[in-house]
């Protein structure tokens, strides 16, 4: 809603209630470089925690978005390290490594956290067989960091297929009521476990839930998989 919307709204509220009509606002940050994920989370939230500590803020919350768009300058060979002042916190801006290894939004630590190494390894082998793999977790942050790592961990292949790290209702909705996930070609889909719980996932799909470090292979893989324990 609009300010002269807001203000409307306000003229309803008594003057001495604390309760004041306010719209949700979302910041997102688009970026071509995948090795500033980091530390464009940290800045993000130090952001967030600034604009709820319920202090007066010297600086408004849109000049410390500016500063960090239009004042910071990119990192050099020259001057690899660039640091951004925001509260009482410094963030450092880090130069790029330069290699033919693609960078990527999702980190390796976040997916070791997660899963241990044998089913890493069932999943990783899963994905080089192209097959479909649903990836299940009460956070989002923890499905998108996962699926961006599996993929660079591909190298030098890359993922040709459908790619969802995180799928929404609507659409999860339409794939399993239409089509119960029977997909014609491979995929990679991050569902939220709020919405898995209300559908059943088909056999045919490898079911990786982040929160529990479990695998489930179809059973089809069920010889295979004995097989690769007991060597």
């Amino acid at each position: 809603i609009g300010t002269e919307k807001i203000q409307a709204l306000s003229e309803n509220y008594p003057k001495d209630s604390d309760l004041f009509p306010y719209a949700t606002k979302s910041i997102c940050i688009l970026s071509r470089w995948p090795s500033f994920f980091e530390t464009f989370q940290r800045w993000l939230t130090e952001l967030y925690e600034i604009s709820v500590s319920g202090l007066a803020l010297t600086i408004p919350i849109e000049r410390l978005i500016s500063n960090m768009l239009y004042d910071v300058p990119f990192p050099t060979l020259t001057k690899p390290t660039v640091s951004l002042t925001i509260g009482d916190k410094m963030v450092p801006f880090e130069q790029p490594l330069t290699t033919q290894i693609p960078t990527s939004g999702g980190t390796v630590k976040t997916l070791l956290e997660c899963l241990e190494p044998n089913h890493l390894l069932q999943v990783f082998f899963q994905l080089l067989f192209e097959e479909n793999v649903l990836f299940i977790s009460s956070s989002s942050l923890n499905l998108t960091a996962t699926a961006e790592a599996f993929c660079s961990l591909l190298y030098p292949f890359k993922w040709m297929s459908p790619y969802i790290p995180l799928l929404p209702r609507l659409i999860g909705e339409e794939l399993f009521a239409d089509f119960e996930l029977d997909c014609p070609v491979p995929f990679i889909i991050g569902m939220r476990r709020d919405f898995l719980e209300m559908y059943h996932c088909p056999d045919r799909v490898t079911e990786v839930d982040l929160d529990h470090n479990t695998v489930r292979l179809p059973s089809r893989y069920t010889t295979l998989l004995i097989t690769f324990q007991n060597t």
